[in-house]
């Protein structure tokens, strides 16, 4: 999985372009369907969130080496250092897409929950709230560099990730009508 970091950003765009097409197709089939369709939908994607949620640990705790306490306080750092840093954009791109899975299958996962503006919402702070603790974690224990720019293009991926649910209410909505 590590070698996912060197795929070329372009194929890396594509793999995601094509994941929410086919997320907010198969949600939008889906969630009309009801029943064991439906369930067997929902349980797949709950193994993939926890499969996530171990891929988030992996890249950003685990298997990690004690270094220096280095925090990065400063939002959008990462963008101000693009024309300084030749790996800058891969950085961000990363981040963005290190957290998408996870809000690609929460909103299905969290079947429960009934307003879908709440679970969106709810979707993106849990999103927020495992990228701080990843922050946390890696400063308090000197694995990593806690920066800002961490947080916020992991929020972003969770968003990106929680769209195809998003359009597939929309679509939904539509079909009704």
């Amino acid at each position: 999985m590590l070698n996912f970091y060197a795929f070329p950003l372009e194929s890396v765009c594509y793999i995601i372009i094509l994941l929410i097409s086919i997320w907010t197709i198969l949600e939008w089939l889906l969630s009309g369907r009801g029943g064991k369709v439906y369930l067997s939908w929902r349980y797949i994607n709950i193994v993939l969130y926890v499969f996530s949620l171990f891929l988030i640990l992996k890249m950003t705790i685990l298997g990690r080496t004690v270094g220096n306490r280095e925090i990065e306080l400063l939002p959008f750092y990462t963008i101000n250092t693009i024309s300084d840093n030749s790996e800058a954009v891969r950085m961000i791109v990363m981040n963005i897409i290190l957290f998408f899975p996870l809000g690609l299958t929460m909103p299905i996962a969290l079947g429960r929950v009934k307003n879908t503006r709440r679970k969106w919402l709810l979707c993106i702070i849990v999103g927020l709230g495992i990228s701080l603790s990843v922050e946390i974690i890696q400063y308090y224990f000197c694995i990593g560099i806690a920066e800002t720019d961490d947080v916020i293009c992991n929020t972003f991926g969770t968003l990106l990730g929680v769209m195809p649910n998003i359009l597939a209410n929309y679509l939904g909505k539509q079909r009704k009508c």
